[in-house]
C-alpha cells in the first residue's frame, strides 16, 4: 500500500512539472525570443525595457549598474 501511494504521488510530480513545462507563464516578448524564436534580439529587448526591464543586467556575472546615475 505505501509503494502505491508513493508511486501515485511522484506520477501526480510529474504531470504537474509536465503541465508546467508546456504553458509557462512568461511574457510575450520572452516566449517569441526564446521560446519559439520568431523575434529578433533588438526587437526583444527593445520590447523588454518598453516594459521597465533591463535584460541585460539580470546576466549571470554581470553587475547590475545604476541608470538613473547615466
Amino acid at each position: 500500500m505505501r509503494q502505491i501511494f508513493l508511486i501515485v504521488l511522484l506520477l501526480a510530480f510529474d504531470a504537474y512539472a509536465f503541465l508546467c513545462g508546456i504553458r509557462p507563464h512568461v511574457s510575450t516578448a520572452y516566449r517569441d525570443f526564446y521560446l519559439r524564436h520568431t523575434i529578433s534580439r533588438d526587437a526583444y529587448l527593445a520590447t523588454a525595457r518598453a516594459g521597465g526591464a533591463d535584460p541585460e543586467s539580470f546576466a549571470p556575472g554581470r553587475q547590475i549598474r545604476d541608470r538613473s546615475k547615466e
